[in-house]
């Protein structure tokens, strides 16, 4: 192009072709030094709305530069000028139980023809419109004792995927409490699940997506405990027990018999591991011995013996119980008798009054 004409000499300067690519700008004929510009951010339409794009870098006849927002570049030739865009997509959505995440991205320019990306989502120049696929994922949420521990599971299941979940049939935290499975429950209606024996749920269900809580029953141990006589069973939590009904004679040995009398504070509702103890009474067979004889009979426990005779003779009165008056267990008890002293005196007063009487008799 013409530069400057002094009236006889004409001086040119040459120019070169500059393939500026929006949204770069710049001249597109330079020669020299030449700054191009391009803004660091831009919004791109797509299927799934807005999709920021930031500049990346500059390339510059194949070779790259930093991602300035203005760039100087010698020209001194046919030149390419690009900016670079890097597309900014949410790789993973998530909302109310569904996952998408990104399983392709197309880009077009502005005359509707597919963009070849130079690196991840990386493009030269500033797509146009930006078509994204996802991968469909849908939630299987799990809450259940496995292997005695509680856990949460989340599993993303594909479409058409299923899954198999289980769930422990029973917790026994060796305290006196357990669960009981009694099966699945949060509002799930697609569960399969097989069915035990007696109509009892399995703990194994091959499912699809959802939330599955495993629900369960607690139950307490309870135990009654009697002499020679022990019941245990598990009764769900608020239930009452149903108590057993041992034998009328618990315990019988010839010597001691213990006697079953009912249950002692049976609750109305459980709400623990419990023991219930039985109320009884004992009987012991004793042996009575007098000096005139002895006898054999069953007395109950805490009995109180009384003598038959309180005096024996003349001269013997009952003075206690060997070893005690009160039955507190089998063996022998016996009934001593000590010599009465005023029954005594008397006699040897008499005795001697008899003995005066005698020789006053003589005497006269």
């Amino acid at each position: 192009i013409p530069q400057s004409f002094d009236g006889r000499v004409v001086q040119y300067a040459m120019l070169y072709r500059v393939n500026v690519v929006p949204p770069a700008k710049g001249p597109s004929l330079a020669s020299g030094q030449t700054a191009y510009a391009a803004p660091l951010e831009a919004s791109v339409q797509s299927n799934v709305g807005k999709v920021k794009a930031v500049l990346s870098g500059w390339l510059v006849n194949g070779r790259r530069y930093p991602p300035l927002s203005t760039i100087t570049v010698d020209v001194e030739g046919a030149t390419t000028v690009a900016p670079l865009y890097t597309l900014q997509i949410q790789q993973t959505a998530v909302s109310n139980g569904v996952k998408m995440v990104v399983s392709g991205v197309t880009a077009y320019d502005q005359n509707g023809m597919p963009m070849s990306p130079i690196g991840n989502y990386t493009y030269v120049g500033l797509p146009a419109y930006v078509q994204v696929a996802y991968t469909t994922y849908y939630l299987l949420h799990v809450e259940a004792y496995t292997n005695g521990q509680y856990n949460v599971t989340d599993l993303w299941l594909g479409q058409g995927q299923t899954a198999l979940i289980y769930a422990d049939t029973l917790v026994d935290f060796g305290n006196g409490t357990r669960l009981v499975f009694i099966g699945w429950s949060g509002g799930v209606t697609n569960a399969t699940c097989t069915v035990g024996p007696g109509g009892v749920t399995n703990a194994m269900c091959v499912v699809g997506p959802g939330t599955y809580i495993a629900q369960y029953a607690r139950q307490y141990l309870v135990t009654f405990t009697a002499p020679n006589y022990t019941y245990s069973e598990w009764v769900s939590a608020g239930a009452r027990p149903s108590p057993p009904q041992p034998p009328a004679l618990l315990y019988d040995d010839g010597r001691t018999r213990i006697y079953f009398n009912g249950w002692q504070n049976v609750p109305q509702a459980v709400t623990g591991p419990l023991n219930v103890t039985a109320s009884v009474s004992k009987e012991y067979h004793i042996t009575i011995v007098y000096p005139w004889g002895q006898q054999e009979e069953w007395v109950p426990d805490g009995y109180k013996l009384a003598v038959d005779r309180y005096r024996y003779d003349l001269l013997w009165i009952f003075d206690h119980w060997e070893p005690s008056d009160v039955v507190s267990g089998p063996g022998v008890y016996t009934a001593v008798y000590k010599l009465d002293l005023a029954a005594l005196a008397v006699i040897a007063s008499v005795a001697a009054a008899a003995i005066g009487a005698v020789v006053w008799l003589k005497k006269k």
